[in-house]
């Protein structure tokens, strides 16, 4: 089961983030830039539920909404006394909230942080054997690189099926994925 925000701390987030492999840090740091277009520094209350849903996350939508309205900032252009300096200060709406750069790689690192690794490697071995065949062949890995758009020479295909195959029958095994997944889940903590 993926994480919640019912427990979400901030500092902890923050900490999370720091102490994080620095190619998640990066991964993180290249998704809010992917939508960040306008390199504003933050991203709005629509745009950052992509930012993670890049890293592979979906939230619930009122969980987003709750993070937005817990460490979301107003726009610059947002005004609190813009009603008249004789009206109390307005808040700002929670669809104008921003999330900042720091923000997002926190909650994003909060996340990261405490996934199952365990169900990743389940979840990614249904993308590879959509019809449960208890195997990744080269056809089902072509299939998969191409509906990714991230085609491969059939050479590579081959040596990647090659090096999961431990007992050369031509597929990997779900064993073989799992343990695979397993090392390089571990390799990217550390």
């Amino acid at each position: 089961m993926p994480p919640t925000i019912h427990n979400f701390d901030i500092h902890q987030a923050r900490h999370d983030f720091a102490t994080l492999n620095p190619d998640w840090r990066a991964n993180i740091q290249e998704a809010f830039a992917l939508i960040d277009t306008q390199n504003a520094g933050s991203l709005s209350a629509r745009e950052w539920p992509f930012a993670l849903q890049a890293l592979g996350f979906t939230l619930p939508k009122p969980e987003t909404y709750t993070l937005l309205c817990a460490h979301g900032v107003p726009p610059e252009d947002f005004d609190p006394h813009g009603a008249g300096p004789s009206a109390p200060p307005q808040q700002c709406p929670p669809v104008r909230l921003r999330i900042t750069r720091d923000v997002f790689e926190a909650i994003a690192a909060w996340l990261i942080a405490r996934r199952d690794p365990a169900e990743e490697a389940d979840a990614a071995w249904r993308l590879f054997d959509p019809r449960n065949t208890g195997r990744i062949t080269v056809d089902g890995l072509r299939a998969v690189c191409q509906e990714v758009n991230s085609p491969m020479s059939e050479p590579e295909l081959k040596r990647m099926v090659e090096a999961l195959d431990l007992t050369g029958k031509g597929w990997v095994s779900k064993d073989e994925f799992m343990d695979m997944a397993r090392g390089a889940v571990r390799d990217r903590r550390t």
